[in-house]
């Protein structure tokens, strides 16, 4: 079932699609969006750190030099509680807001804490393989989205 749209579209395609369910190369693209945010948040922290490291120690400005351990933590920290928040409060990644989709429920509900919180542990561990399913999925649900009976659908405001 389609989802009511927040907004009314102006052009015609766009208000067919409102509320229907993304395909594969729309999400597929917006978690590429989604990955770079998250790059771009890691960078900017890792400059904020660094320029703390200045103004309160005799040091030179410099980036900190974490461990790969410590990088892929931090990183996996930031990314599951992006997801969560966004998720549970909009309902909208950067990479989401970006290609006119929303995440909801099956029913295109607002996705809560403990739903979005188990969708987000999905996504980081097995995200792209069960991703692929939305392929053949005549509803274009990934495997998490099955499981947890959520969905991606369009839903763009405009101006």
């Amino acid at each position: 079932p389609r989802v009511m749209p927040t907004d009314a579209s102006r052009s015609p395609y766009a208000r067919d699609r409102q509320g229907a369910r993304a395909g594969f190369a729309s999400r597929v693209a917006g978690s590429v969006l989604d990955l770079l945010f998250i790059i771009a948040l890691t960078f900017l922290g890792s400059v904020v750190v660094g320029f703390l490291g200045f103004l309160f120690t005799a040091d030179a400005f410099a980036l900190p030099k974490p461990s790969w351990s410590a990088s892929v933590s931090l990183t996996g920290l930031l990314t599951f509680v992006y997801y969560t928040a966004c998720w549970t409060t909009t309902g909208r990644t950067f990479g989401e807001a970006m290609m006119g989709r929303r995440v909801g429920t099956a029913t295109g509900q607002r996705v809560r804490l403990g739903r979005a919180t188990l969708r987000a542990l999905m996504v980081m561990a097995f995200g792209a393989p069960l991703l692929l399913w939305c392929i053949v999925s005549k509803k274009n649900n990934a495997v998490y989205d099955i499981v947890l009976r959520t969905g991606v659908f369009y839903d763009w405001p405009i101006p």
